[in-house]
């Protein structure tokens, strides 16, 4: 009995004890004992080096494949480029990609110089709601566009360029040329 009343008077002791702590910023911020003994646990999910770290990690096995159809581009007979992206999860653990809007992809054309020729989301219309793409162990997700090749001219080089926006080690980059 006394070793639990001794053991109750140590608990309320120390945590009706309190310690303060202040910082220029404002006023003095009141801490329990506690607080200094033990040191706060990092707040889940936040921006932290090893969250940034993993989701690098993760995306180095994240395949991306280029596909544009058709592969000879006769500026006569073609109106529009058949552009296919694939992000692949070649990993073991779900990968998880956080965007601003609801756009996923960006497509470019880019001319011999770099310079833009056409560019995919300039027509189209995205959720300004932040959204998430969730990409399960071996499996695949797939966008389809289409270019327009008015602005090609036969003879030159172009590059088709695909990327993640916000995720720079998801691009790829393919050549043609039209005739």
């Amino acid at each position: 009995m006394r070793a639990s009343l001794s053991l109750l008077l140590i608990c309320v002791t120390v945590t009706s004890c309190a310690v303060f702590r202040h910082d220029d910023d404002g006023p003095p911020e009141k801490r329990s004992l506690w607080s200094h003994l033990i040191p706060p646990l990092p707040k889940f999910g936040g921006e932290g080096d090893r969250s940034e770290r993993k989701l690098a990690g993760a995306l180095r096995r994240m395949e991306m494949e280029l596909t544009v159809l058709p592969v000879a581009v006769k500026l006569s007979e073609t109106r529009r480029l058949d552009v296919s992206v694939k992000l692949i999860n070649q990993g073991r653990e779900l990968i998880q990609l956080q965007f601003p809007t609801a756009q996923r992809i960006e497509v470019l054309i880019l001319d011999e110089t770099g310079a833009k020729v056409t560019q995919w989301s300039e027509d189209q219309l995205f959720a300004e709601s932040q959204s998430y793409l969730s990409i399960n162990p071996g499996e695949r997700v797939q966008y389809n566009v289409k270019l327009a090749t008015r602005d090609l001219t036969v003879g030159r080089t172009y590059t088709i360029e695909a990327f993640v926006p916000g995720y720079d080690v998801l691009k790829r980059r393919t050549n043609i040329v039209p005739q």
